[in-house]
């Protein structure tokens, strides 16, 4: 568990599950290591611009899209936001999966 957890706003959760960014219209394969409602970390995508808008696909969810904000290790840290402000219906999507989550370690 890392340090930080009890300043995060949202919980993070350790998921590793495998899914597919869309960056610049290239497809990627990608892994998401860890997921909150406010963003992920993804892992085993070449080298990925900050700043840059991609949507991350999982098996199981619709897509969730976001802005690189930082670099992690051999990834990304990416933080959602939906593209056209207001989009109640994809953010409670994105809510209810992160709430499906649940009993799983946090990070």
């Amino acid at each position: 568990m890392n340090d930080d957890t009890g300043s995060r706003r949202h919980p993070r959760f350790e998921i590793n599950q495998p899914g597919k960014v869309v960056a610049d219209g290239e497809t990627l394969d990608a892994t998401v290591v860890n997921v909150s409602a406010g963003g992920a970390a993804v892992t085993g995508t070449p080298m990925i611009s900050n700043d840059m808008f991609i949507e991350l696909h999982m098996e199981g969810f619709q897509k969730m899209e976001g802005r690189v904000v930082r670099q992690v290790g051999s990834g990304f840290a990416l933080a959602f936001e939906d593209k056209y402000d207001g989009n109640k219906e994809a953010r409670a999507a994105r809510e209810d999966f992160v709430k499906s989550l649940r009993g799983r370690e946090t990070c």
